[in-house]
């Protein structure tokens, strides 16, 4: 009698367990042939590269897929990583002279050399992605584009960059700007000019 109950109890374990193993096996079919389930109904959303689509929920019959062009300056051949030139000198930049923080409406790239206050700020949040920023004067509506803004200040001068890009480019977080010869003007006066290009990395 009591091997005849040990049998029973094995036989609904194993059934159990049975069970349990094709279920397992069916939900693993289903999740890696999810493109061809035919218990989904494709989507655009869906998260599901499937239909007729190029990407995920992109191209074909969804919205066309964003196209990524990489953000490459015009000088880079010429750059090396924390090194600008000011007014022709060429300045190798320590960790300790550069700091980078995102406040209220704009990221900044603070650079402190030679009693200069050198700063790049990046209209909106820390960037996420690669961009081109135009720079401006003060922040400036640019075709719905984020802009930038530029300044070298010391004890007896300010200087403003009057135009120019700021190419943005991201990794693995960090934040790396790079500027060709950045035409900067003597805010008083306004009759000294001096050139800034440079590629400043934040981490």
């Amino acid at each position: 009698m009591l091997a005849s109950v040990i049998h029973c109890f094995k036989m609904k374990i194993m059934k159990k367990s049975l069970s349990y193993i094709v279920i397992s096996v069916l939900c693993l079919v289903a999740c890696t042939a999810e493109q061809d389930n035919p218990f989904i109904v494709p989507t655009c959303d869906d998260g599901i590269r499937n239909q007729d689509e190029e990407g995920i929920d992109c191209g074909g019959r969804c919205n066309a897929c964003e196209v990524i062009i990489p953000v490459i300056s015009p000088c880079a051949a010429s750059l090396t990583n924390n090194h600008i030139k000011l007014d022709g000198q060429d300045i190798a930049l320590t960790a300790g002279a550069i700091s980078c923080s995102e406040e209220y409406s704009y990221y900044e790239l603070y650079i402190y050399w030679n009693q200069k206050d050198i700063t790049i700020r990046l209209e909106g949040s820390k960037p996420e992605k690669d961009a081109i920023y135009p720079i401006f004067r003060s922040f400036d509506s640019y075709d719905d584009q984020p802009t930038a803004t530029v300044s070298v200040i010391d004890y007896w001068y300010n200087y403003y960059a009057r135009s120019g890009d700021i190419y943005v480019t991201v990794k693995d977080g960090n934040v790396t700007a790079e500027f060709c010869s950045v035409n900067m003007e003597e805010y008083v006066y306004g009759n000294d000019e001096m050139d800034f290009s440079g590629r400043v990395t934040c981490q």
